[in-house]
């Protein structure tokens, strides 16, 4: 049986937010108010990962967080790590 994997592009230049524990991706993006972002957003959700086991991923182009933003998702999720 052929095993189908997803794979995350790249971005040029961006932020992004991995190791997101999971089921929080959507939050961060509504508390930090990054939805309201017309860049472009790429979500993973329950992600495998060797880390975690499963995790959340967001990546923004053209967006890099301020220190208040990071502070508030590092509350949410203490294990991510920036990009």
């Amino acid at each position: 049986m052929s095993e189908n994997k997803l794979k995350i592009e790249k971005i040029r230049k961006g932020t992004v937010i991995d190791h997101i524990d999971e089921g929080y991706a959507l939050t961060i993006l509504d508390l930090t108010g990054l939805a309201e972002s017309p860049n472009l957003i790429t979500i993973g959700v329950n992600v495998s990962s060797k880390k975690l086991q499963k995790k959340d991923i967001i990546k923004i182009e053209n967006v890099f967080l301020n220190e208040v933003q990071m502070q508030q998702i590092s509350i949410l999720s203490p294990n991510l790590t920036y990009r």
